[in-house]
Formats: structure tokens, sequence, C-alpha cells
């Protein structure tokens, strides 16, 4: 009764009844979706397996070349050429139905030789998300170009800074940009050396324990790209590395969400310092004056709920000690999308940026911000220490704040009035050191260590931030293009296998092709 006749295929060899439409609702159809997105990626395993098991003599070469034949015509045709029906199961099934009426069931049943669904699903499950982290690698460096740029306008905007939501010292809005690009930069290398984890072939590590045929997984690891393989076959089906790419986006997120938040304060009526092209807006239905910066909200509120990544990624791992590999399934599609389409949402809003900076300078002109630099000239022009001048310039702010004296009206008899209040120690300060003290684009001029918002600093950050851009550029072309040459390779290598009955890359000893001992990818 198992195998009644017209029964669809599928993997329920012993099993006596048809899968329960509620089974198929909740995991067969979710499972079913999640496969029919890494299509192309079944079809280029599918291709790589065949190719393996025909230089390995595992299969005849004519067998192989029907195989690898009506393999390419399943991706030509794509997924609605595979009549999909959960009842069938996954797509191996789907695939191995269309093999079957085409060349028959023992031609089909082969291409499963030392393989296992598993092995096949974890390989599907890197290469999506292989390409999921190259998309996104590729918006961070994109988006880092839009910071370098708007950094590079405004080299010489002066900012106010902020700690504990008031005002601290002057700042440079060049400045400011720049360290978010520095941010992404560390978030870049950081995806690089997870991509390294990632980019390891479980093809081969078949169920648990591998397999009796003597298969060349190197073989199948250079013909899909990857760097390495995965070498203990227990740990084919693995997925702890989806729990760094959680973590590694949810951290990117979390550097998007900061300056979403200060750009968003920034665009208020109160501050005013910034504001958002319209085409990143929305408006009220009520109020009349409202321009909502949309855009930045949405990458607040995808960034809220970013935080629950890496946690949901661990909790998914609960069922790895009894073997319930199915209960390790990490929404990590998800996750990539969303981390690409708000970098790329947010480099639109810096492209088109408007930055009030005469609103920045009043603030600035009217603050007591460069304090700390009035405290470094009473520690130089009067032998005291930083705590001692730190003393006197608090109790001078107290003066001017409790008797309304505005910055503009300051004197050396106020700062006097203050030591003596505190430290009693003669300030030797004339009027003009006085004001210089407490200006700030005077301030942020004379910042000159390392990585300061000093003119010089500012220029020296910006030409490290191009430089690393355009080295990481680089490496991530270099990545995107071994893919490319890996693909177009197998391509080949299965034209040979099926245009031609005489395979001209086979002649040497024992038959087989030179492809077992090619190392050029």
């Amino acid at each position: 009764m198992r195998n009644m006749p017209g029964q669809l295929p599928s993997s329920r060899g012993r099993l006596s009844k048809p899968i329960s439409e509620l089974l198929d609702k909740n995991y067969q159809k979710p499972v079913l979706e999640q496969e029919i997105e890494q299509f192309p990626f079944f079809c280029w395993i599918d291709q790589a397996h065949a190719v393996m098991l025909i230089e390995q003599e595992i299969i005849p070469r004519e067998m192989g070349r029907h195989i690898l034949t009506v393999l390419r015509d399943i991706e030509t045709g794509g997924v609605k050429a595979l009549e999909i029906d959960p009842k069938k199961g996954g797509l191996l099934f789907h695939i191995e139905a269309i093999l079957k009426k085409r060349i028959g069931d023992r031609n089909a049943g082969a291409l499963h030789i030392a393989r296992s669904r598993i092995d096949q699903s974890a390989t599907a499950v890197r290469l999506a998300a292989r390409e999921g982290m190259l998309e996104v690698a590729s918006r961070i460096v994109d988006f880092r170009e839009s910071l370098i740029r708007i950094g590079e306008k405004h080299r010489d905007t002066p900012l106010m800074g902020y700690t504990h939501m008031q005002h601290s010292q002057p700042c440079n809005l060049g400045h400011y940009f720049l360290a978010f690009a520095d941010r992404l930069a560390d978030r870049f290398v950081a995806g690089e050396e997870i991509f390294t984890r990632v980019n390891q072939s479980p093809l081969g590590t078949v169920g648990l324990s591998g397999t009796s045929w003597p298969i060349d997984r190197e073989m199948t690891a250079r013909l899909l790209a990857f760097e390495g393989h995965v070498e203990n076959s227990k740990r084919g089906r693995d997925v702890d590395y989806l729990v760094e790419i959680a973590s590694w986006l949810a951290h990117t997120m979390s550097i998007l969400d900061r300056l979403a938040t200060d750009l968003h304060l920034w665009s208020s009526s109160e501050f005013g310092f910034v504001e958002t092209d319209d085409a990143f807006c929305g408006t009220s239905s009520i109020f009349p004056q409202k321009k909502n910066p949309l855009g930045l909200e949405m990458i607040k509120r995808a960034a809220g709920q970013s935080v629950s990544w890496q946690g949901t990624a661990l909790a998914t791992f609960r069922g790895a000690g009894t073997g319930d590999h199915m209960m390790a399934v990490v929404p990590v599609s998800d996750m990539l999308k969303v981390t690409r389409d708000k970098l790329e949402l947010f480099a639109g809003i810096v492209d088109t940026l408007h930055v009030k900076e005469e609103r920045i300078r009043q603030v600035l002109d009217d603050s007591w911000s460069p304090s700390s630099n009035l405290a470094d000239t009473l520690v130089r022009k009067c032998d005291l220490s930083f705590r001692q001048a730190h003393h006197i310039v608090g109790a001078f702010l107290n003066i001017c704040e409790e008797e309304g004296i505005k910055k503009a009206d300051v004197t050396p008899e106020i700062l006097q009035h203050a030591s003596d209040a505190t430290e009693k120690i003669k300030v030797d300060i004339d009027i003009k050191t006085l004001v210089l003290a407490l200006n700030s684009e005077e301030f942020i001029r004379t910042r000159v260590s390392r990585g300061s918002v000093g003119p010089r600093e500012v220029d020296r950050l910006l030409a490290f931030s191009k430089r690393q851009l355009v080295e990481d550029c680089s490496a991530l072309d270099q990545k995107l293009r071994l893919l490319l040459v890996a693909k177009e390779h197998l391509d080949q290598e299965v034209r040979i296998r099926t245009v031609n009955h005489v395979y001209s890359l086979c002649h040497r000893k024992g038959g087989r092709s030179s492809l077992s001992s090619r190392r050029d990818l």
C-alpha cells in the first residue's frame, strides 16, 4: 500500500499514510516556500553533484549526460516548470519527479547517490546566506560612500557636541559623519570574517556519517565557489554561522539606529540642524505644517526589531542535542533583506540631506561648550592643575548664569572673582585671550591630537576613509568575481557533458577528465 501506482514521489517510503493536511500546512508548505526562494542554488548544487558523480565514475557518463541535460532544462524553465505541489515534498522531489518523467526512474534516482536532503539543504542555505551577505556588504560600501561624500562636503562645518543631552564641546560635522563611515567599515571587516566561515561546503557530509561512495568533496566545493569544506560530517547540517550573521546584522542596524536617532532629533523644530528631503518625508492628514521624517522613523523601527535577532537565532538551537535539526530554522533571509533595504534607504536620505549651517553656528555662538578650552588656557597661562582650572571655570559659569551674563559680555574680572571664590589664585588673563578661549571656531581649529576634530586631522581621516573604501570595494569585487567565474566554470563543465557525446576533457588514463585535479578556483 505504500507505493501505489500514480502516487506522487516523495520521501514517505516507510510511512503508510499520506501527509496530514495540517502537517502539510504547518511544515511542508513553509519549507517548500523557503526552498523555492533558493531554487537557483538547488540547480547549482544538483549540477555540481552530477558532474562530480560522473568524474568519480560513480555513475556512467551516458547516464550523467541525460541527468545534466534535464537539470539544465529545469534551470532554464524556472520554478514554474516544476508544477509545484507540496504533497510531492521539497524541491529535491520536485526535481526528481521531472527527471523521472524525462529519463526514467533509474536515471532520476542516480542523482541522489552519496547525498542526503540534509547536506543538500545545508548547502543551499549557505549559498543563500552567502549571497545575502554579499548584498549587505555591497550596501554597506555604498552607504559608507554616501557618508564620506557628505563628510567631505561638511569638512569645515562646526557642530554642537552632546553628552547626557547637554552641550559638551564643539565638534565638526564632517568628522561626525566620518565616524559613522568608520563604524560601518568595522562591520564590513566583521562580515568578511564571518563570510569565511559561512563559505564552507557541507555537500558530501551526507546524513551524519559520510558515505561509502568515493566522492570528491573538494571538486564540488570548487564548482560551488566555496573556499573550503566542512571537515566533520557531523557538522554538515550545523547552522551556528547563522547566529553570527544575525549578530552582525543586528550590530549593523544598531549603528544605523544611532545615526537615525541623531538626525531625527536634529530635524525637530527645537534643534533645526538638518532637514530631510521631501522625497523621504510624509505629512499629516490634519496638521498642514507637518513634515514627518518617515525614512528615519522606518530605520529606527527596523533597528528596534533587530535587537531580538541574535536571541531568536540562539533559541532555535535548543533541539540540537536531540538531533532535531529542523528546529534550527533561523529567518536570516528576512534579516538580510531588512538590513540591505535600510542601508539603501539611509544612503538616499544622507545623499539628499539639507544641513542648516547658520542654525548650528547660532547655537554654538550662544553656548558655553568651549569652556574646557578656557580651563586648558588657564593651565597653560597660569600654571594651574587642570582640576584647579576646572573649579575656577565652573564657578565662572555659575556667576554668568546667575547674573545673566552672555558669552559676548564676559570680562577677566568675572573670571578672577570666580578664582577668588574657589582656588584663591591670581588669574592673569586678558580680555582677548578670554574671548578667544570661549570661541567655538577657535576651539575646533586648535584641536591637533590624532583623530580629533581639527582641520588637519579631519582631512587625514577623510583620506583614510577613502583609501579604506577603495580596498574594501576591491575585496568585495573579488568575491563577486569568484562566484561568477565558478558558475561559468560549472556551466562549461555541464556543456561539455551534454552537448557532445565525446568529452574533450576526458582524454587521459582511465577516461576521466582533468577536472578532479584542477585547482584554479
